[in-house]
């Protein structure tokens, strides 16, 4: 699937983030100038039972949860949390070249594209 890249309204969590671009696998972010790259397979925690039963043992069942999201808020308002090291919110530009709804359903669905991660929906 196509990655999401846009200019976020603010970011919260790390300096000077200019660029975000969303990835199935991970999260690269321009902060202060350099491109950081988080990976969601250092991210999260088992969505299912099972998945928490086999995780000391190395496997992994099932998605993971990275993070959470959050549409129900003003448009600039929406966003993105990562449970990364650090962890750190993504917050929705103030006038995307698309519509609000399409952009957040996009950057969610490029998350879930891979089928391993996800983000709890706190609306």
């Amino acid at each position: 699937m196509t990655p999401v890249r846009f200019t976020p309204s603010r970011v919260e969590g790390l300096p000077g983030v200019t660029s975000v671009v969303v990835w199935a696998d991970r999260v690269e972010v321009e902060s202060e100038g350099t491109w950081r790259t988080f990976s969601f397979a250092t991210m999260g925690r088992p969505q299912s039972l099972l998945g928490h039963v086999v995780r000391p043992l190395g496997l992994r069942v099932g998605r993971y949860i990275i993070g959470a999201r959050d549409c129900f808020h003003e448009p600039h308002e929406q966003f993105f949390r990562f449970d990364a090291a650090p962890p750190f919110t993504v917050f929705l530009p103030p006038h995307p070249d698309e519509g609000y709804r399409e952009l957040f359903v996009r950057i969610r669905d490029v998350i879930e594209s891979s089928r391993r991660y996800t983000t709890d929906d706190l609306g």
